[in-house]
């Protein structure tokens, strides 16, 4: 496993994902990680991947309206995204990649050749074995089914309290980055 992007993941994440590794190892699979922990800004361009300017406008007046600025200003200095194909239905903030509990896998077959379909029948053992873990695969979900993508066990903010929550915790954790850069610095 490369140890660059389990080193992002939260440290029991990256225990679960080792784990699961070394099961598909002994099977004679090999995964390889691509993606752990996201940046809000990264999550925020894959959001706004193959939607319309008024779906954006929407979801940021949705944000703003429910005291959620930071967020909000997020998603609005993203800018616009060339691809077509939307990526994700969370927004930064609310994807499992932006609190370093998701992680993105490219599979490898016996002959260790990168396995591009996702029909294929090993990523319905990475999901087997990732589910007997207590992790989720996203080929459970109903929409944008990603098949190497395994995260902890599926949330969804319900409330908007939960989602000011999200909005404060990341802005208090953007504000001490800022402050520990600054005093540093110094």
């Amino acid at each position: 496993m490369t140890d660059d992007i389990l080193n992002t993941l939260d440290s029991n994440f990256a225990k679960t994902i080792k784990t699961l590794s070394q099961e598909l190892r002994s099977e004679g699979y090999t995964i390889k990680p691509t993606q752990g922990l996201r940046t809000l800004e990264q999550q925020a361009k894959l959001w706004r991947r193959g939607r319309s300017t008024s779906i954006i406008k929407q979801r940021i007046d949705f944000l703003k309206e429910n005291n959620c600025e930071f967020l909000a200003n997020i998603l609005e200095k993203a800018g616009p995204q060339k691809e077509t194909k939307i990526a994700t239905n969370a927004i930064p903030g609310l994807s499992w990649h932006n609190w370093g509990l998701a992680c993105d896998f490219l599979f490898f077959d016996k002959n260790n050749k990168i396995i591009h379909n996702g029909d294929a029948p090993e990523y319905k053992i990475l999901a087997e074995k990732a589910e007997n873990l207590e992790l989720t695969s996203s080929l459970s979900f109903k929409s944008i089914r990603e098949a190497g993508h395994i995260q902890a066990h599926q949330f969804e903010v319900l409330s908007r309290q939960t989602l000011q929550y999200v909005n404060n915790h990341f802005k208090n954790l953007a504000a001490n980055e800022i402050r520990h850069t600054a005093q540093t610095h110094c």
